[in-house]
C-alpha cells in the first residue's frame, strides 16, 4: 500500500515566490548591436543609433559599440547619427527572440550626404551564429502558409514528427516537448503534454529548436516551441479569415494516462468550419477616453487581440473510413496589452483561453452501432454517444512582465504568471446526463457495467469505455528574475532564477467490467526552482562560443508509505546540474561550423509520480505512482555545416546522437497483489541521425524550405506503459532487447514553399513522410493549396 502526505503549507510558497518574479524560460525580445567606424576604421564615439518609429536607441562608447536591446520580434530600420558625419540608415534590420542582430556601420564626412543602406537575408545571418539547429518562422511566413494551427507550423520542420496524435522530436517519447508562449509553458503538469491553444494568427514568431538547448531553457528532453504573441501597433489593424474543409491540425497533444487508451487519428479533422478574427491598435483608453477628459498618461499603450472558433468532423467522414466519433469543437482567445512609460522601461499583460470539446477516437469502437453474431450470440448494435467519453479540455493564464534597460547595456526583466488546465471526460447516460454524476468516489465500487464484447478482428460490439470518469485541474504560479548584459563587443552574460508552485487535483474512474473498478483520487502541491547562467563569446575572426550551466531542484513535498514497511518515508527533494556548450566557427566566407553538446534532463509527468493516493487493491492490474522518480536524463550531442548559398538561402546538414537513461516504465509489485508502480527504468535508449535542409527566406520568385531527415530510435519499451499492456494482455515474456520504438521515423521529407506572384503571394505546402523499420507499414501524406 502507498499513501501520501503533505509536509508544507501551500501559502508558505507564496511569499518568496511573489518576490522572484518571471518564469525564465528565454526571453520573447532581441537585440541589435555593432560597431560605427568611419571610413579609416577608426571607431566613432558618442554616435546616436536610434530605432526608426520607436524611442529605442543607443550611444556608442568609446570603442565604437552600440546595443540596443528590448526589442520584439519583427523588420526595423536603423539610423546612426554624428555631429560632423553623414546619417547613417539601414533598412531590413531584423530581430529574432533572444537573439543578437549585428550590424556594423561605417560613417562617411557630411559632405558625403545621407547614407541608406538595405541589408537583405539578415536573419540568416542571425541564426548562422545559432550553435544548433532551430527553425524560426516570422508572421509574414505564417500567414502565407496554408495551417490551421500551431501544429501545422512546426510539423514541417525537420525532426519533427507527429505520430497519433502525439509530438516527437528527433526520436524522443511524446511529452518531452517544451512549448511556451512569451515565456509561460503550455504544458499540463499532470501530463507533460500540450494542453492548451491560441489562434495561430496570434504568433508573431515562432521557434522550434531541435537540436541542442541554452541553460536557460529546462524541464525538457527533446526540443523547445517558443512562441511570441503579436503586439498592436500605433494604427489600428485587423482581419477577418475563414476555412473550409478538411484539415490535419490537433488542438492539444493526445495522451497516455494509466490504464486508458490513447487517441489513434487526433491529427484527421474533416468537415471543419474555422473562423479567426484580429483586432490590434493603440489601446483606447489612454489613447482616447482620457484624453478627452483632460488626463494624460506618460509614455504609449497598446493592445492585441485574436479569437478563434474551429468545429469540425461532422460529416462522419475519417481517414480510415466512416466514423462518427471523430468531431472537435474549440474556441481560443488572447489579448495582449503593452506599453512603454518611459525609454527604458516596458511592461505587458497577456492573458490567453481556451476551450475544446471532442468525441473519443478509438477506431476499436468504431462497428459499435453494426448488429453482429460472436460465438452464436446476437448482438443488435448500439449507440456509441453512450458508449464512449466526450472529452473537455480547457485552460487559461495570465502572465505580467515587466523590463527595465539599467545602464547601458543591461536588461532586468520581471514577471509572474498564473496558468490553470483542467481536463474531464463523461459518458452520457441516455437522459441528458453523464454517468456517475450522482455518485460518491466510494459508490463507483457497487456500481455494474455490461462487459465489453469485442470480435475477432478487436472490434467491440457491446459495453462501456474503460475510461469512465475523469476531473483533473490543476494551477501554477511561476515567476524568476532574469538579467542580460551586454559586457562588451565580445561577451553577453545571461542570468536567471525561477521558481514554481503548484496545486493538482485528479479523479479519475476506470473500469474493466464485470468486476473490476479503479478508483484513483490524488492530491499533490510540489514546487520546483532553478538558476542557470549562460555567456557568449563574439570573438574576432566571426567564432562564437557559447556556454552555460544550470541547476535545478523538484521537492514532491510529500511522504509515502511503501511495501513492507508501515513507517512513512519523507520523499527528498531532487537536485539536477545541468552543463551546456556550443560553437560556431566560419571556416569560408559562406560556410560555418557548429556543434552542440548538452545534458538535459526532465521530471515524469505528475500522474506517474502521485496518481495511486486513493485505489482498489481488490482489483489486479492497475497502476500506482511513484513520487520517488528520478528525472529522465539525455545526453545529445549535434555537429554540422551550414553553407550560405545566397544572401537568401542557406543549405544546411547536421548529424545527432542523444543517449537517454532513466525512462520511467510499469514494474509489477508482487508483495502487495497484481498492481504495477511506475520505476526509472535500466535500460536506455538511443536516437541518431542526421538532417539535411535549405531555406528560401522572402525576396526571390520561391521561398520556403525543404528538408530531409533520416534517424533511427532505438529502445525497449515506446511507452511508460508497455511493461503493463504486455502482463495484462496475458503475454509473460516482456521484450528485454532493443527495438524500433513505435514513432521511429526511419525517412521524412518535408516542404513548405511560397510562390510570390504580380498580385501577391500564394502559398504552396507539399509535405510527405515515410516509415521503415519500427513502423507497421510505411505511411504517407501530401497536401498541395493555392
Amino acid at each position: 500500500m502507498q499513501m501520501f502526505s503533505s509536509e508544507m503549507p501551500y501559502n508558505r510558497f507564496l511569499p518568496w515566490l511573489l518576490i522572484i518574479v518571471r518564469l525564465a524560460f528565454g526571453s520573447e525580445t532581441g537585440a541589435v548591436t555593432g560597431t560605427v567606424s568611419d571610413t579609416d576604421g577608426n571607431p566613432v564615439t558618442g554616435a546616436s543609433v536610434l530605432i526608426v518609429g520607436t524611442d529605442c536607441g543607443s550611444m556608442t562608447d568609446r570603442s565604437g559599440h552600440y546595443f540596443i536591446p528590448r526589442l520584439s520580434p519583427g523588420e526595423y530600420t536603423l539610423t546612426a547619427r554624428m555631429v560632423g558625419m553623414a546619417p547613417v540608415t539601414v533598412n531590413g534590420v531584423v530581430i529574432v527572440s533572444d537573439r543578437n542582430s549585428t550590424i556594423h556601420i561605417v560613417m562617411e564626412p557630411e559632405a558625403a550626404g545621407t547614407t541608406t543602406i538595405t541589408v537583405t537575408g539578415q536573419r540568416n545571418l542571425v541564426l548562422e551564429s545559432v550553435p544548433s539547429t532551430i527553425h524560426v518562422v516570422d508572421r509574414k511566413q505564417i500567414s502565407t502558409m496554408p495551417v490551421s494551427g500551431l501544429i501545422d507550423v512546426i510539423e514541417s520542420q525537420a525532426g519533427v514528427s507527429v505520430h497519433g496524435g502525439e509530438i516527437h522530436i528527433r526520436g524522443g517519447r511524446s511529452g518531452e516537448v517544451e512549448f511556451l508562449l512569451d515565456g509561460t509553458s503550455m504544458r499540463s503538469p499532470v501530463t507533460n503534454s500540450y494542453a492548451a491553444s491560441i489562434p495561430v494568427s496570434a504568433i508573431a514568431e515562432a521557434s522550434t529548436i531541435t537540436g541542442g538547448f541554452e541553460a536557460e531553457y529546462g524541464n525538457a528532453l527533446s526540443g523547445v516551441v517558443k512562441m511570441v504573441a503579436r503586439e498592436g501597433g500605433d494604427s489600428y489593424q485587423g482581419d477577418v479569415t475563414g476555412f473550409f474543409g478538411d484539415n490535419t491540425a490537433f488542438g492539444t497533444e493526445s495522451e497516455d494516462r494509466d490504464v486508458t487508451s490513447a487517441l489513434e487519428n487526433d491529427n484527421f479533422r474533416s468537415d471543419c468550419v474555422q473562423g479567426t478574427a484580429t483586432l490590434g491598435g493603440p489601446e483606447p483608453l489612454t489613447s482616447s477616453l482620457l484624453p478627452s477628459l483632460g488626463i494624460e498618461l506618460p509614455g504609449s499603450y497598446h493592445f492585441f487581440s485574436a479569437a478563434e472558433f474551429s468545429r469540425s468532423g461532422y460529416d462522419l467522414r475519417d481517414s480510415r473510413g466512416n466514423w462518427e466519433n471523430n468531431w472537435q469543437t474549440s474556441i481560443s482567445g488572447l489579448v495582449n496589452l503593452t506599453c512603454q512609460p518611459g525609454s527604458n522601461t516596458g511592461a505587458s499583460i497577456l492573458a490567453r483561453y481556451s476551450y475544446c470539446q471532442s468525441g473519443w477516437d478509438q477506431w476499436a469502437w468504431s462497428q459499435l452501432d453494426q448488429p453482429v453474431y460472436i460465438e452464436g450470440t446476437p448482438y443488435l448494435g448500439s449507440n456509441s454517444d453512450y458508449a464512449l467519453p466526450v472529452r473537455f479540455n480547457e485552460s487559461w493564464a495570465v502572465t505580467g512582465e515587466v523590463s527595465r534597460l539599467t545602464g547601458r547595456n543591461t536588461v532586468i526583466e520581471a514577471s509572474i504568471s498564473y496558468s490553470e488546465f483542467s481536463q474531464w471526460n463523461r459518458i452520457r447516460n441516455g437522459t441528458g446526463g453523464y454517468i456517475g454524476e450522482d455518485l460518491t468516489p466510494s459508490a463507483w465500487y457497487a456500481e455494474h457495467f455490461p462487459k465489453r464484447i469485442s470480435d475477432s478482428l478487436g472490434f467491440f460490439h457491446s459495453g462501456l469505455h474503460s475510461s469512465l470518469w475523469l476531473d483533473s485541474r490543476s494551477s501554477v504560479i511561476s515567476g524568476s528574475l532574469e538579467t542580460t548584459t551586454q559586457l562588451n563587443s565580445v561577451f553577453k552574460l545571461k542570468s536567471g532564477i525561477t521558481a514554481t508552485v503548484y496545486d493538482v487535483y485528479d479523479f479519475s474512474v476506470t473500469a474493466n467490467p464485470p468486476s473490476q473498478t479503479w478508483v484513483n483520487i490524488w492530491k499533490a502541491d510540489p514546487g520546483a526552482g532553478s538558476a542557470f547562467v549562460q555567456s557568449t563569446a563574439n570573438f574576432s575572426g566571426a567564432m562564437i562560443l557559447t556556454t552555460g550551466i544550470r541547476a535545478d531542484v523538484f521537492n514532491p513535498r510529500t511522504s509515502m508509505t511503501v511495501p513492507d514497511n508501515p513507517v512513512p518515508q519523507r520523499i527528498p527533494a531532487k537536485y539536477q546540474i545541468s552543463p551546456r556548450f556550443g560553437i560556431n566557427h566560419p571556416i569560408s566566407e559562406r560556410d560555418v561550423f557548429f556543434a552542440t553538446y548538452g545534458r538535459y534532463f526532465q521530471m515524469p509527468s505528475f500522474d506517474k509520480m502521485f496518481s495511486g493516493t486513493n485505489y482498489n487493491l481488490s482489483g489486479d492490474f492497475t497502476i500506482v505512482g511513484n513520487p520517488d522518480l528520478e528525472a529522465v536524463k539525455t545526453i545529445a550531442y549535434e555537429a554540422g555545416i551550414r553553407h550560405r548559398t545566397g544572401a537568401l538561402s542557406t543549405l544546411s546538414f547536421s548529424a545527432f546522437y542523444k543517449e537517454i537513461t532513466g525512462l520511467v516504465q510499469t514494474s509489477p509489485v508482487a508483495s502487495e497483489g497484481s498492481f504495477f508502480m511506475y520505476q526509472n527504468d535500466e535500460s536506455y535508449a538511443t536516437v541518431q541521425g542526421a538532417e539535411l535542409s535549405f531555406l528560401q527566406l522572402p525576396g526571390e520568385l520561391f521561398s520556403g524550405s525543404i528538408s530531409y531527415t533520416y534517424s533511427i530510435a532505438e529502445g525497449r519499451y515506446s511507452s511508460a506503459v508497455d511493461q503493463f499492456n504486455y502482463l495484462s494482455s496475458g503475454y509473460q515474456v516482456i521484450p528485454m532487447d532493443d527495438n524500433y520504438l513505435d514513432w521511429d521515423q526511419r525517412h521524412k521529407v518535408s516542404a513548405d514553399i511560397q510562390a510570390r506572384f504580380e498580385e501577391g503571394e500564394g502559398p504552396v505546402l507539399f509535405n510527405v513522410s515515410s516509415g521503415d523499420g519500427g513502423n507497421p507499414s510505411p505511411s504517407g501524406e501530401a497536401h498541395i493549396t493555392f
